[in-house]
């Protein structure tokens, strides 16, 4: 879960856009792979922590929200990009 130099280089510095197409793909991974999933798996009970599949995935859920939220809000206050000013061409009259 921590991103060595090599990470940090391919992750930093790209538009917006770039972000939201990782997260969109890992987006459409997960409901794809939770569709395979029925009650009874969900409601399988992980030993080593002593909760449901359920549980979990509602925290991830809640946790994936929470993000789309941080995204949204920041993706509102990005300024548009400006084109460059074209020269006006403009004959100087006597």
């Amino acid at each position: 879960m921590s991103l060595d130099q090599g990470a940090r280089d391919e992750f930093k510095g790209h538009d917006i856009q770039y972000y939201l197409d990782i997260y969109n793909e890992v987006r459409a991974k997960t409901i794809s792979e939770l569709k395979k999933r029925d009650d009874a798996w969900f409601a399988t009970i992980q030993m080593k922590y002593d909760i449901s599949n359920q549980y979990c995935w509602f925290h991830v859920m809640e946790h994936q929200s929470s993000h789309l939220g941080q995204i949204l809000f920041l993706k509102k206050r990005i300024p548009p990009r400006q084109e460059p000013l074209k020269p006006i061409k403009q004959e100087i009259k006597n």
